[in-house]
Formats: structure tokens, sequence, C-alpha cells
């Protein structure tokens, strides 16, 4: 507290004086001000460049006055990590705040240091990448997504955009509970410093069910022409599923062969078969399994292969019947057992090679010499264009239809005697009766021409090698 102290009486000369002198030594004591230090104008420092990892930045001091001597300080979440003019941001400074201090030094001058505003440092972007996902969508079968090499790298399947446990590898084995659903997959890599990069890649269709047992089929049945070959599945499972089937001859698909069984031909003698099936089921991935090759078909049994007679119902079966024997071949179709008698005899006919005839359910009895054996007809044959040698041929089947010729003929030669002729007969049907015969006609030589008609039986003797012109 101050206190006014009031003066008692006006002082004398003497006591000024010495006041004064008192007041001067005092004066000698005190120090005089120091003189006072200049002041900068600052500039206004910025960071010049793109505040990105992997990045270089630079100072921009701004303009200062006087012009002084400038340091640089460059700070990460304020721990210094550099003091040259120029910094290069690190993978740990991504996401933190980045500062520069400026300070400018002179002689006669206070230092002075001017900071910029914080800045958050970005991370950078790594280069970008895809996948893919190879594999069946089956369950029990195993796909795999196709990942970035290097470090970083996580993988994370989805079950319809779902992530689950368990399903983070590059390979995933489906399970059941996939079945039905639609499965994606998200492959992340991760740089320190770097925005993840992410890539997805998503199923072709929903995972299907697997069979629990989808056998390989097996044939069962005699392997010869006029017998049924049957394909076996036992064991299927679920054994509701539908089984398609196709059959091949020689490692060849057959045209419409496409059941259970399949019933073999004439053609087929001296042929392998088998049998590919192909199970199915609504939301169960198809399966198809193929069967072992038969061995080589056998021929159809012959009938009838001594000579004498055969009663119809009894010991031969009505029907269309060839033989293929090179020796000359007679046959009769009757009504009572004896081919001397004209009155008995429904049909007749013969010849060499391959001969034809219709049994009847009507007729009675058959007699044949010098046959060896009948073999049923099943309308299968090679339909050649060249009909090489005597014989009877069905038209459609052993020879295609159509106009054949020969330039020359070669006659026909019956017990050492030499005829020089050509003889061609045609029937609808071989009964051997003139109900039947269809064309006939004779040429003691060439060149010959012969129509052979769809569904019609030709008998040709002597006419050579006839070829098929139309």
């Amino acid at each position: 507290m101050t206190r006014s102290i009031a003066a008692s009486r006006r002082p004398s000369g003497r006591a000024i004086a010495a006041s004064i002198a008192l007041a001067g030594a005092f004066a000698a004591f005190v120090p005089t001000a120091a003189h006072a230090e200049e002041a900068f104008e600052p500039g206004m420092p910025s960071i010049v460049g793109d505040v990105v990892v992997g990045s270089t930045v630079t100072a921009d001091a701004g303009t200062w006055t006087p012009e002084p001597e400038l340091t640089y300080s460059w700070s990460v979440d304020g721990l210094e990590v550099g003091t040259d003019m120029a910094y290069t941001l690190q993978a740990g400074d991504g996401g933190a705040s980045l500062v520069l201090d400026v300070t400018a030094h002179l002689d006669g001058y206070s230092d002075l240091t001017v900071s910029t505003e914080p800045v958050t440092v970005a991370l950078a972007t790594q280069e970008e990448f895809t996948t893919a996902i190879t594999g069946r969508w089956v369950v029990g079968e195993t796909v795999s997504a196709a990942v970035p090499a290097g470090d970083g790298v996580t993988v994370q399947w989805l079950r319809d955009g779902t992530a689950f446990s368990g399903g983070t590898a590059a390979d995933y084995v489906l399970r059941r509970a996939d079945a039905g659903h639609l499965m994606s997959v998200v492959v992340t890599r991760s740089i320190p410093g770097y925005v993840d990069a992410v890539a997805t890649a998503t199923g072709a269709r929903t995972v299907l069910n697997a069979f629990g047992s989808a056998p390989v089929p097996t044939i069962a049945g005699p392997v010869r022409a006029g017998s049924t070959l049957t394909a076996v599945t036992d064991g299927l499972r679920p054994a509701d599923a539908k089984v398609a089937y196709q059959w091949f001859r020689d490692g060849v698909a057959l045209t419409g062969r496409t059941s259970a069984t399949l019933p073999l031909k004439n053609i087929d003698q001296g042929k392998r078969f088998s049998v590919v099936v192909t199970y199915s089921k609504r939301g169960y991935a198809a399966v198809t399994q193929s069967s072992a090759q038969t061995k080589a078909a056998a021929a159809r049994p012959k009938v009838a292969s001594a000579n004498g007679y055969y009663r119809v119902g009894k010991d031969i079966q009505p029907g269309t019947y060839f033989r293929t024997g090179a020796k000359m071949c007679e046959w009769y179709r009757l009504s009572g057992k004896d081919k001397n008698k004209q009155k008995y005899v429904l049909g007749n006919n013969g010849g060499w090679n391959r001969v034809y005839i219709q049994v009847k359910a009507t007729d009675t009895w058959v007699h044949f010499r010098g046959c060896g054996g009948w073999t049923k007809f099943d309308g299968t044959g090679a339909k050649r264009s060249v009909m090489g040698q005597d014989g009877t041929y069905a038209v459609g089947t052993d020879i295609r239809p159509g106009t054949y010729t020969a330039e020359d003929i070669t006659g026909i030669d019956i017990d050492g005697f030499h005829l020089h002729w050509c003889l061609y007969v045609s029937e609808t049907r071989p009964l051997g009766s003139e109900s039947s015969l269809q064309d006939m006609g004779v040429y003691q030589s060439g060149p010959v021409t012969v129509k052979a008609k769809a569904g019609e039986f030709l008998q040709v003797m002597g006419c050579g090698r006839l070829t098929r012109v139309s």
C-alpha cells in the first residue's frame, strides 16, 4: 500500500542541494535500458506435393522479411521424422497428422518458428488385381480362388453373400450346407500404408448335391444276334434319380438306342457293345458312367440245318429266313408232307449263296435240300451298292434301291453245263409263287440293267458284277 506522506516545513537550500547530490549518486548505480531487437515479418509456410504414403513432399517457407536462414522440421503425430527441405512419407505415416515447422535465424533478430496446419497423410492405392474361381460346384468337390503372390493376402468365402467360419483358405471343399446356395469369395491384400485391395468372384451356379452312389453300369444278356442286352444300374442312390442311356457299337453311338435294353440284330454279329448312362436329379450334379465293352456278338442260331421236312409252328416258326451257303439250295413250301405232289406245293425256289424264304403261318410243311441251316431275317443288312455274286438280295437291307448295271454277263453253271444267260427275278416276298412275282428277265449278253425296288427281294444269276448307277 502506498502511503502519501505530507511535507512539515519547506526545505532549506542546503537540504535541496544535498538531496540533488544524493540523487545523482544513486543514479550512477542504475543500469541503462537494453537496445530492443528487431522482429521478422514471417512468411506463410506450406507443404507442396501429394500428402500420400510413398510420395515426397517439399517445404515452401513462403516470403520472409528480412530474408533469414531457414531450418525445417517435419513431424508426424508430434514426433519429428525429418529435418530436410523434403520428406518422403513412410508406410507408418498413413492416417497420421503431418506438420511442417519453419524456423528463421538472423543476427540481431530473435528466432521465429511458424508451423503449418496439420494435414492427414492419405494411404496409397495398391495396384489392382482380380480373382477367379475354378472347380465344379458339387458337394465334396474342391473349388479354388486365384490369389496374388506375397504376404498380407486373406480369403473369405461367402454363402449367399454371408461369410461363414472355416472358409478362409484359397481352396475350399464344398459342404452339404452349401447345396442349393450361391458361393462367392472375397480376396483382400493388405500392405502397410496402402488402402486394402479387394477382388471378388462369384460361382457360375448354385452348389449341387452329389449322388450317394452312381454305379458303373454292367451289361446282362446273351451277346448274340437275336437276343437282348440290358444295362444294369443296381445300387443307385438316390434311387429315384433319372437314368439316361446311350448304347455304342464298336465305340460308335447308335442313333435312337437310348433305352435300358438293346435288341441285337443280325448286322450286329461280330460287334462289341457298351453303354453310357447319365444319372440326373433336380439339385444334383449329373454323373456319367460307362460300361466295359462286351465280347464280340455271336451269330443268331440257325434252324433247320439238315435236309428234310419241317413242321411249321413246331420245327420251324413262321417268318422270313435266309441262308448263306455257297452250294445250291432248294426249298419248298407245302400244304402236305410230299414235295413231289404238285397239289401240295405252295411255292418253291432255290439258288446259290444267299437264299431267302418266307414261311407263312398257313403253311403246313417246308422241305429243304442242300441249304445248311437258316437264320431269322430281321431287316438289317449292309446296304451295299454292289451285287458281286449270284444270290437273292433284300432291297433296302442287303443292297440300296436303285438301278444296277453290268457290262458283261458270266452265265450260269448247272451240273457241268454252262448256260450263257443272266437271269433276274424280283418278288414282293420270297414265297416262290406266282402271286409274289414282280418282274423277271433274261440277258444273253451285256450290258445288263436291273431295277432294284425298296422292299422287294431280287434274285440274280449269271449277271456278273452289278453296280448301282442311280
